[in-house]
């Protein structure tokens, strides 16, 4: 028996003697009164400390496997989670979903029934351990079994049959990881059933149901999403006028052009972009007018939308501010006094001048800056055909 074996060995065993433990403790307490506690808290602190020390053994279990069959993504779906929501920062907000962290036997029971499965899994092929993660009472599980089968669901039917399972499961978390893995995987089949929950009750469910549609171009959904401009989650008023853009729905222009006043910054900068996107015409003279009042002291944190907006007046037919901005973010990478300054500049002079002739004689000066990045990246877009707007390879 090597040495992974035994360790698995062992920690079955512990896990039977925690099973064990509870059991009795349960037995012993079934002869007390109806009204009191199955575990009063020195039993409960003591079976949680003896489940802390046997998920640190399972942990070593895992790195020990993990080191032997140098499956790195292995190791990382068997690991002992913790109980936060890893998909994005936005995904756990005030909306007090996902499983909430508790003392009480229902605890004891969850933290159980994960480790078993945890150790059964040890034992499985990866795509078997996949699977049985479905079915875990763990929400936390069960999310990583939908993104361990992603890359079998691309050829696998019955993989993504079992993902969209996953799309009613009780826990928000779950339905975003399956969305999001059918969405990375192309699968155009899901969007139905992504318009629909475009209703559910979780707000991060509809934000992930919009990014779906709109990263499977589903612009028959376009309509269906525009009811959400107003909707009072901001992130998910962002993502559906950010949306409306990306699917060119120029049906939206005036729920865009009233996003303009929005409070979130998000929304409004997202909103900028998307009426330049769908050639909303209308909208140019507003945008003038917000290009020509982006002074210093109306720019708070987070509220420069001066690129934006040149951008947008460029797809417009104004060409006025694109010029003044290439200019200005031309300067600021020569001159910029440190590295976080001239980065954003660099960013914001090639997204708005590539393609652009007017950007050409400042790119030719980056050509021979100081700073190797800047040499190499200025090069780069001269290179790649920049008077013809073509992509560069670094966007490609």
């Amino acid at each position: 028996m090597n040495r992974v074996s035994s360790a698995l060995s062992i920690s079955m065993s512990l896990l039977a003697l925690a099973v064990a433990g509870f059991v009795l403790s349960s037995d012993r307490s079934s002869n007390e009164s109806a009204d009191s506690s199955v575990f009063d808290r020195e039993e409960l602190a003591a079976i949680h400390s003896r489940l802390d020390d046997f998920e640190e053994r399972l942990a070593r279990v895992v790195s020990q496997r993990s080191a032997s069959s140098g499956d790195e993504r292995a190791s990382r779906a068997v690991a002992v989670a913790d109980t936060s929501d890893e998909t994005d920062g936005s995904e756990f907000d005030d909306d007090g979903e996902g499983e909430a962290p508790s003392d009480g036997e229902g605890a004891i029971l969850a933290r159980l029934e994960a480790v078993e499965t945890r150790l059964r899994g040890l034992e499985e092929d990866p795509i078997q351990r996949a699977f049985t993660y479905l079915e875990s009472e763990s929400a936390e599980l069960r999310r990583r079994g939908v993104y361990e089968l992603e890359n079998l669901a691309k050829n696998d039917p019955e993989a993504r049959k079992a993902i969209y399972a996953m799309l009613e499961d009780a826990d928000a978390s779950v339905r975003i990881a399956a969305l999001d893995t059918l969405t990375d995987i192309g699968d155009k089949d899901v969007i139905p059933l992504a318009a629909d929950l475009l209703d559910d009750e979780s707000s991060r469910v509809r934000r992930e149901a919009i990014n779906t549609l709109t990263r499977l171009r589903a612009t028959d959904s376009a309509a269906q999403i525009a009811a959400f401009l107003e909707d009072e989650d901001r992130e998910v008023r962002a993502l559906a006028v950010d949306s409306m853009g990306k699917l060119g729905h120029k049906a939206a222009a005036t729920g865009l052009l009233s996003a303009l006043g929005d409070d979130h910054a998000r929304v409004v900068g997202e909103a900028i972009s998307s009426l330049g996107e769908i050639g909303a015409s209308e909208a140019l003279p507003r945008l003038q007018d917000l290009y020509k009042n982006q002074t210093p002291e109306n720019m708070t944190e987070g509220r420069d939308y001066r690129v934006r907006l040149a951008m947008a007046m460029k797809q417009l037919g104004d060409r006025s501010a694109v010029q003044a901005e290439i200019e200005r973010l031309g300067e600021l990478v020569l001159n910029a006094s440190n590295e976080r300054s001239r980065g954003g500049a660099w960013r914001g002079l090639q997204w708005i001048g590539r393609g652009d002739p007017a950007a050409r004689p400042i790119l030719e000066q980056l050509s021979t800056h100081r700073v190797e990045w800047i040499r190499r990246e200025a090069q780069r877009m001269l290179g790649d055909g920049n008077s013809d707007g073509r992509k560069s390879r670094r966007d490609r």
